[in-house]
């Protein structure tokens, strides 16, 4: 139960408990003011927000939709944004480290840049404009961040009125609306053209992209009668999508952020990870080859969970749901400062009760296996042309905020060509 914003319910101490209650039931109660302010980003039939019928459908369109073929297409597209992030950031270095070794910067913006292109490219078969260095924001993500910010900001406190009423003739009411409009006219504009050329027989085959593929799947349950034609409009699609791109755009790139952070702060794990990515063949990499840099995503997902809790329950200290582990705490959780990783980079047993960044059941994460192929070939092409250290004065902290986590002052690296 949600009371003025705060969660009040049963605590689970056993990881066994909390996935029962996971597994078991697929309703999600959405309180009043959650659904409201989280309509305003999402929709109010984003994938989340839907129960019963409605729920089944969409997420069974969404499970056909992330299959082995649009994951095997989409590596390409994954690794080759990765790689021109990569090229842009030695550009940077070369300009700016004036004869040093390495540049400092704030690498959240960057992997943001990087999660949004390749959602965009492999969700919706479309390009992102940045500016002439490559690194600035586009005007989708700019749009979106806003966005998710009000969001964030407008959840700190729900009942004040600048805050819950949306017709009020303020600055920031108008920038919302502006921002969600462009958003979402975005993106019904490219449903609509992928639409039009799939009933024209225009689409190709070789359209491997996520809109396609969920198209195809919603007309197939409407020809068989599943679904009513009013139930996959448009303006339906639009909310799903939205929903997909707010649950991976903070997550998938705070992860990345996290991974790079730790990597920062064990050198030797990175050096394992670099390792194992030159010992790869060909020149485009095969998640499956990368164990080590799959399990570094996992440990940062594990000690920096960005998506805080279902409402429905507390969960038991190991999940660290509502924190981050600390550095003097994380020493002895972290494998990175075991004694296992040693020259031949064992990597120790990972303990999977202790991570739900993903979820578990009827609810959990339908990209889960997009997410994490995605992360790890953007951390592969990464280090495979960068090197990345601690900035000694910097200590990644977040403040708490409602749904998601936010790191207070971005996350500081100090950065290098890789030689």
């Amino acid at each position: 139960m949600w009371v003025f914003g705060l969660v009040i319910g049963p605590d689970v101490f056993d990881v066994n408990d909390a996935k029962t209650i996971l597994n078991k039931e697929s309703y999600r109660f959405r309180p009043m003011l959650l659904k409201r302010h989280m309509a305003r980003v999402t929709g109010e039939r984003g994938i989340a927000a839907l129960n019963g019928k409605d729920w089944r459908m969409h997420r069974l369109a969404l499970t056909k939709t992330f299959n082995p073929d649009f994951l095997a297409h989409s590596r390409v597209e994954m690794q080759k944004i990765a790689h021109q992030m990569t090229e842009r950031i030695q550009s940077k270095i070369l300009k700016e480290s004036r004869g040093g070794s390495f540049v400092e910067l704030d690498i959240e913006p960057l992997m943001k840049s990087v999660t949004l292109g390749i959602f965009c490219k492999t969700a919706l078969n479309f390009e992102v404009v940045t500016g002439e260095d490559g690194m600035s924001p586009c005007p989708q993500a700019t749009a979106f961040e806003y966005l998710s910010e009000q969001m964030m900001k407008r959840f700190s406190n729900p009942l004040w009125p600048r805050h819950f009423f949306y017709w009020i003739p303020t600055e920031q009411n108008r920038q919302q609306i502006k921002e969600q409009h462009f958003v979402r006219s975005f993106l019904t504009n490219l449903i609509t053209e992928k639409r039009k050329s799939i009933e024209e027989s225009h689409a190709s085959e070789t359209d491997k992209d996520l809109l396609t593929h969920l198209l195809k799947a919603h007309n197939t349950a409407k020809s068989m009668g599943i679904v009513e034609p009013e139930q996959v409009t448009d303006d339906n699609l639009t909310d799903i999508l939205m929903s997909l791109f707010s649950a991976g755009y903070d997550t998938t790139s705070m992860t990345l952020c996290t991974a790079l952070y730790l990597l920062a702060q064990h050198p030797q794990a990175q050096e394992h990870c670099v390792r194992e990515i030159q010992n790869t063949k060909g020149g485009l990499v095969d998640p499956h080859d990368l164990v080590y840099c799959r399990a570094v995503i996992l440990e940062a997902l594990r000690m920096y969970q960005w998506l805080l809790p279902s409402n429905l329950f507390a969960l038991p200290s190991e999940f660290r749901p509502d924190r981050w582990v600390s550095a003097e705490e994380g020493k002895e959780g972290c494998w990175m400062e075991r004694s296992a990783l040693d020259d031949s980079g064992e990597i120790p047993a990972a303990n999977r009760s202790n991570l739900l960044a993903f979820s578990a059941g009827g609810r959990n994460c339908v990209g889960m296996k997009f997410a994490i192929q995605e992360a790890v070939l953007v951390l592969a092409n990464l280090l495979k042309g960068l090197e990345f250290a601690a900035v000694p004065s910097f200590d990644l902290k977040s403040s708490n905020q409602v749904i998601l986590h936010k790191p207070d002052n971005g996350v500081l690296l100090n950065v290098s060509t890789r030689v």
